[in-house]
C-alpha cells in the first residue's frame, strides 16, 4: 500500500510541475518552441484597435500571428475576432 501512496505523490509532483509551467508560459500550437511569457494587459477597446490596424496593414494574416506579434492574450484576440466576424468588420477563411 505504501508503494501504491509513493507513486501517486510523485506523479502527482510531477502534475503539479506541469501545471506551474503551463501557467508560466503560453505555448503557441503553430510555433512549437516559441514561447511566450507576457502578455499586454489592456481595455478591450484598444485591444480591437491595435487588430483592425494589425489585420489592415496584414492581409491575409493568421490568428497566431496577431497574437505573437502584439503580445496579446489569445482568449481576448479569439473573442476580438469573433465579434468583428459577426459585426461583419472582418472576413475570415479556413485554411485547408
Amino acid at each position: 500500500m505504501n508503494v501504491i501512496f509513493s507513486a501517486i505523490a510523485q506523479l502527482k509532483a510531477e502534475v503539479d510541475k506541469l501545471n506551474t509551467r503551463i501557467m508560466e508560459t503560453r505555448i503557441f500550437p503553430k510555433f512549437e518552441n516559441t514561447f511566450v511569457e507576457e502578455f499586454k494587459v489592456i481595455p478591450i477597446k484598444k485591444a480591437t484597435l491595435m487588430i483592425k490596424d494589425y489585420v489592415s496593414k496584414n492581409p491575409g494574416c493568421l490568428t497566431s500571428q496577431i497574437i505573437s506579434d502584439l503580445h496579446l492574450d489569445p482568449d481576448l484576440v479569439l473573442k476580438i475576432l469573433r465579434k468583428l466576424r459577426k459585426s461583419g468588420e472582418l472576413r475570415s477563411e479556413d485554411i485547408a
